[in-house]
């Protein structure tokens, strides 16, 4: 039974009073990398490096991986950034040894080439605007990614093998 008035209440029966405390969150610590972590990017670096056939220098994998993660250096580099790091990894591992990918992962690849090396841009969109009528990447059926992706890995390719990496 319950009765209000005046601001009181009662209440019959047991009572249960627990007392709400806002407490603020405690700030997330960013640890850094483990010894074990920084190994583990180093052979995936490496996994990349070999893949490309040593088109490319752990230097230049290293560089690319920091400026997807939006740091300065690996000493950037926090725990929580390690599975995106494996994506990055991985999905250039995949695209150097001619693996098949998603669309969305041919994307990714496409957009990774030219963020690191930006005169495969023009060349690609000239590419895929004489072929196949179209430009952007997203609009493109699955042959049309595939072969816009294998030119624009012709094009990375040639430009490595010329600057002799």
């Amino acid at each position: 039974m319950t009765a209000m008035g005046s601001n009181i209440i009662q209440v019959s029966g047991d009572l249960s009073v627990t007392n709400i405390v806002v407490q603020r969150a405690k700030a997330t610590s960013v640890g850094k990398l483990s010894r074990q972590e920084r190994g583990q990017l180093s052979a995936w670096a490496e996994e990349v490096v070999t893949a490309e056939h040593g088109c490319v220098s752990s230097k230049i994998v290293r560089g690319a991986l920091n400026s997807y993660l939006g740091v300065q250096s690996v000493e950037g580099i926090t725990p929580d950034m390690i599975p995106k790091a494996a994506i990055f990894l991985n999905g250039w591992r995949n695209c150097a040894h001619g693996r098949e990918l998603s669309n969305d992962a041919m994307v990714a690849q496409v957009m990774r080439m030219w963020g690191i090396v930006p005169l495969l841009k023009m060349p690609t969109i000239e590419f895929a605007r004489a072929n196949f009528n179209n430009e952007l990447l997203r609009d493109m059926t699955v042959w049309e990614l595939r072969a816009t992706l294998a030119f624009t890995m012709t094009r990375w390719n040639s430009y490595w093998e010329a600057r002799g990496v």
